[in-house]
């Protein structure tokens, strides 16, 4: 612990690790203080000891470390990067979390009081639109929202009004608890607007409102051609949450047009999402296993994950490949500079390599593997067996790395036996939800 206040970085990044990775617990609250001097350090070690120290806050679950952990989402000095995950610690306060979100592995957290987080968040309801980051104002209203916290009514008026999309769909949505009829009042402003988020959300409130216009509204936009897929997607969700009768009688015939293939691509996984959250209607259910039938009886491994080519958001898959606590995606690869080095650098992968081939080396990691990052096992005719990985080869011979400071020279002509190649990186169809492959196969196809 004494190392946790050390000049130099490395040493203070070193030192958090071993704490918290090695669970020395008698050093945890010391690790859980060190926020100021975390905030201090320099790229690349200041985001990986941030981490460290939220993650014991949020393990410690008190009072103090929802403060601190507060504490690392307001400052307007942290990467974006860290600021998410800080909102990532304080939205599930309450909740017992099973994943570790620093080292990915299965270790519980047991879950913090409410009531702290909700105290600490009024704390600071009078001044959070200082901060000109307009995200963590869509965020705090989150948490309001969350924790219960109240928040003057001219600030969340003012959000509405001069707040980007993502803030004034979170300042709506606390509305819709704590002042009705400004929130009616602006959902119905959102349904006129030109932004297809605005838009959605209006779609949203109108769900709950007024669900018989909610499912004339739907029925209509899911007809038009010129309608951003983004707001015929909320049409879907909020129709696959109704249940009715009357919300299964469009599903059939979506379903039906799914099945014939007269759908726009961007919308069909939706249509399938909605379908299977309705398998209670017998119609429903027999489309549905009538159109998954012909992916599974495909000969193409990829056949039913196709349909998430298309229709993806593109700033969700950005989240989830920096901040996905299983799929780890940012520990190992870099985008424009940022990132671990252990995979290919993946800034512009799209222009390398096209959606299918991303789609296959995400589900089938060892079908398609970058020069320079697949591991490989060889005998030499010695008899000496070398694993690791090869990062140059040439018909003479092969360097390969061994660890991060030792390489060797193997001969072509001193092997007697090479084994295939094998990707570190676990298929991600095990890892990511569907939705969530979806979003971040939408980030790697817009990197170009």
């Amino acid at each position: 612990a004494h190392f946790l206040n050390d000049p130099s970085d490395l040493i203070v990044l070193e030192a958090s690790r071993g704490i918290y990775e090695s669970e020395i617990e008698a050093a945890y609250h010391k690790l859980a203080a060190s926020s100021e001097r975390a905030t201090k350090a320099q790229q690349p070690f200041k985001d990986a000891i941030q981490r460290r120290v939220m993650n014991v806050n949020r393990r410690l679950a008190g009072k103090e470390n929802f403060q601190n952990i507060l504490t690392h989402f307001n400052n307007t000095e942290n990467s974006s990067h860290i600021r998410k995950t800080a909102y990532d610690f304080l939205i599930q306060w309450d909740q017992k979390v099973n994943r570790d979100l620093c080292t990915g592995r299965w270790w519980p957290m047991d879950s913090g009081n409410a009531k702290d987080a909700r105290e600490a968040l009024s704390a600071i309801s009078q001044n959070f639109i200082t901060d000109k980051n307009q995200e963590n104002w869509a965020q705090f209203f989150e948490l309001c929202s969350k924790f219960n916290v109240e928040v003057p009514a001219e600030k969340s008026s003012y959000v509405i009004t001069k707040g980007n999309d993502s803030a004034k769909i979170a300042a709506l949505n606390y509305q819709q608890a704590k002042a009705p009829a400004d929130a009616a009042k602006n959902a119905m402003t959102f349904l006129s607007s030109q932004s297809p988020k605005l838009r959605s959300a209006g779609l949203n409130y109108l769900n709950t409102a007024n669900p018989k216009q909610a499912l004339k509204t739907y029925d209509e936009l899911l007809g038009k051609k010129d309608i951003n897929c983004e707001i015929k997607q909320t049409c879907l969700k909020n129709l696959a949450k109704m249940k009715s009768p009357e919300s299964q009688t469009i599903l059939v015939k979506w379903m039906k047009n799914l099945d014939a293939g007269n759908v726009d691509q961007n919308i069909a996984f939706d249509i399938l999402e909605a379908a299977r959250s309705n398998k209670e209607n017998k119609e429903l259910s027999g489309l549905l296993n009538h159109f998954e039938s012909k992916a599974s009886s495909s000969s193409d491994p990829l056949a039913k994950y196709k349909i998430l080519l298309h229709g993806g958001n593109v700033e969700n898959g950005k989240n989830l490949f920096k901040t996905h606590p299983a799929a780890q995606c940012f520990r190992c690869h870099k985008v424009d500079k940022e990132g671990g080095e252990a995979g290919p650098d993946l800034s512009k992968i799209a222009s390398v390599i096209n959606s299918e081939q991303i789609l296959e080396s995400l589900i089938s990691p060892n079908s398609r593997i970058a020069p320079g990052f697949g591991i490989v096992t060889l005998t030499t005719k010695a008899g000496k067996s070398i694993t690791g990985i090869v990062t140059s080869e040439t018909d003479q011979e092969l360097k390969i790395k061994i660890d991060e400071k030792n390489s060797v020279r193997v001969k072509t002509s001193d092997i007697a036996n090479r084994g295939k190649s094998i990707s570190p990186m676990p298929p991600m169809g095990l890892i990511l939800k569907p939705h969530e492959l979806r979003d971040i196969l939408a980030f790697l196809q817009s990197r170009k």
